[in-house]
């Protein structure tokens, strides 16, 4: 029997489901490399509709991490389920948190993106581009986009050559579209020459549906909605460029070598976009309420659009960064720690 480890991680409207998915990737890599991952996870909907496609153990409680009395919740699973060992994905984490783990000699793990708090762990994973230059303290840092979880279908995806005339844009905001930013975007598109059609994915906690779906039958440009879908790999493998959050799901279309104009939404985004723009993989954004973010947008649709040198120089940039392999690097590392501390 592999080493047996609890994975806890909530998804909920105001999260979405961006760390539960990243988790899952992480957690299928590591039972190709014999571990076996138990999920504990907030009640809610769509992380339990995601948890029962890929049928791993999971259970579920009614306070998210770090609140109430999650910890005692959390400690009496572990100890139900014999499991040696806990990987955290949540910014709620903190060291007072973390302490009520180690002190009980479970090995503990943490999965980041910000770098903005003490993380009293065994080992620190932040698979964002630049993390590598981050101060943690963990003994034991997997750091980068050598370790970049990404979903499985990434990890050693099928390249397409792009098309020189666009004849797909896909439209992706994540879990939930705060600023509605895919009708927003769908306006943008509309007004821009040719035949091409525009795919829009729709997030379980998307707020803005009615709006999105006027929008969708306003235009003149055929749209596709899709809803329901967790695995969107098909959808981004068609689109011939993207208008992007800036969650993962950056990572996945660089992999993919799609060009992209990304937006950081939040701060756990700001570093992907930034990073990724400097590197000339993306042409990055960062929201800001007011006409001038629509009309930066409306800038970069247009350029990307035009231009197909620009394209083909992102898909390049872009390829040379990513190699989808970064959850299986992530799951070695963890093994090893796991059975040889």
């Amino acid at each position: 029997m592999g080493q047996r480890l609890l994975v806890r991680v909530d998804a909920n409207p105001d999260i979405a489901l961006g760390h539960l998915k990243r988790c899952l990737s992480l957690a299928e890599a590591l039972r190709i490399n014999g571990a076996e991952p138990v999920f504990l996870s907030l009640d809610d909907k769509s992380a339990k509709e995601l948890l029962a496609g890929l049928n791993f153990p999971s259970g579920f409680i009614d306070t998210p991490v770090n609140t109430g009395d999650d910890a005692d919740k959390t400690l009496s699973f572990m100890r139900e389920k014999n499991l040696e060992a806990v990987i955290f994905d949540s910014y709620s984490v903190d060291a007072e948190y973390l302490a009520r783990f180690s002190g009980k000699k479970f090995k503990v793990i943490c999965i980041d993106d910000l770098a903005d708090r003490p993380l009293p762990c065994d080992m620190v994973i932040n698979g964002g581009l630049g993390a590598e230059k981050l101060n943690y303290d963990a003994p034991r840092k997997l750091l980068g986009i050598d370790y970049c979880i990404l979903s499985r279908p990434f990890w050693e995806p099928s390249i397409s050559k792009g098309n020189a005339d666009v004849r797909n844009i896909l439209i992706t905001m994540g879990g939930i579209d705060h600023y509605g930013l895919s009708e927003r975007s769908m306006r943008m598109l509309d007004e821009l020459p040719g035949a091409f059609s525009i795919t829009v994915i729709i997030g379980p906690y998307y707020e803005n549906m009615k709006e999105i779906e006027d929008t969708a039958g306003d235009i003149e440009k055929d749209v596709e909605l899709v809803r329901g879908r967790n695995d969107l790999y098909p959808y981004m493998k068609k689109c011939d460029m993207a208008v992007s959050a800036g969650g993962f799901t950056l990572y996945e279309l660089a992999t993919l070598r799609k060009p992209v104009i990304g937006i950081s939404l939040w701060e756990n985004q700001y570093r992907n976009v930034n990073e990724l723009d400097k590197k000339g993989a993306i042409l990055g954004l960062n929201y800001s309420d007011g006409a001038s973010f629509d009309n930066e947008l409306t800038s970069s649709v247009r350029r990307l659009f035009s231009d197909i040198s620009l394209r083909n120089t992102m898909a390049e940039k872009a390829g040379m960064l990513f190699d989808g392999q970064g959850a299986m690097r992530a799951a070695g590392e963890i093994r090893k720690f796991l059975e040889h501390g």
